[in-house]
């Protein structure tokens, strides 16, 4: 999200929880079934959501240490993330080059 749009939305969120209030709709808006169980729906929802941006996926301080690393590939793209030696965080697509099919699993969570 582009700054200019974070800083009224974070204060919505704050006015928000100092009011004890959410966003209410003006209206009951009901969503048709297909919503929720169609799959060229969900793949759309997938791109536009996970794929066209940068997204959250963690906090820095899970992988403290250098060289402590994790996967996610929630959102159907698998990433490694590792704490460099120098104590910066990286990303990369985690796709091995000998079978490009198969990411490799596991890490801190």
């Amino acid at each position: 999200m582009r700054q200019q749009d974070q800083v009224p939305e974070a204060g919505k969120l704050l006015s928000y929880l100092d009011t004890r209030t959410t966003a209410m709709a003006d209206s009951i808006y009901r969503n048709p079934v297909s919503d929720y169980t169609c799959r060229r729906r969900a793949a759309l929802e997938r791109e536009v959501f996970f794929r066209r941006d940068a997204i959250n996926i963690g906090l820095g301080c899970l992988l403290p240490n250098p060289c402590d690393w994790k996967t996610h590939d929630y959102t159907g793209m698998p990433i490694l993330l590792v704490r460099r030696p120098d104590g910066l965080l990286s990303a990369s697509l985690n796709v091995c080059l000998s079978a490009p099919r198969s990411p490799r699993r596991g890490g801190l969570w």
